[in-house]
């Protein structure tokens, strides 16, 4: 496996590189989610890690740091996907790996599928919203 790094901070070269993965990931998004997203590039600083093996693209995961007034710094995974759950958990590594250098202490997913749901537990995760039916993930980086 070989890792792919790369900070993303809205530059146009980017965004199309970003997009064009997005669609790799999910080939029936609508042209306004694609859109969606390369807004988001550029309104926020965002984070990527691209797993690649043989050359080919295997999965990815995007994040960005957000900051509560309660709970002082986190992350926020927009998307974790990939083509198998070890790619995933080598994905998280990196994202964890980001956390600690920036002195991040929590790490905050939002998921749907029941399958990432499991994934999420097996990682360590815990759902912080069951009450209220959210699905928000978080881990407690240490």
């Amino acid at each position: 496996k070989q890792w792919y790094q790369r900070r993303v901070r809205g530059i146009p070269t980017t965004k199309d590189e970003i997009a064009s993965i997005y669609q790799e990931f999910y080939p029936t998004a609508e042209q306004q989610t694609k859109e969606a997203l390369c807004e988001l590039l550029s309104s926020k600083e965002l984070r990527m890690r691209i797993a690649v093996c043989e050359e080919k693209i295997v999965g990815f995961a995007l994040w960005y740091a957000h900051y509560s007034t309660f709970l002082g710094e986190s992350c926020v995974v927009r998307h974790l996907d990939a083509r198998c759950d070890d790619v995933k958990v080598g994905l998280l590594e990196e994202v964890r790996r980001d956390c600690k250098e920036r002195g991040v202490t929590r790490c905050d997913v939002f998921l749907s599928e029941e399958s990432q749901k499991v994934f999420l537990r097996t990682q360590g995760f815990v759902n912080i919203s069951e009450k209220e039916q959210w699905d928000c993930f978080a881990l407690k980086i240490t």
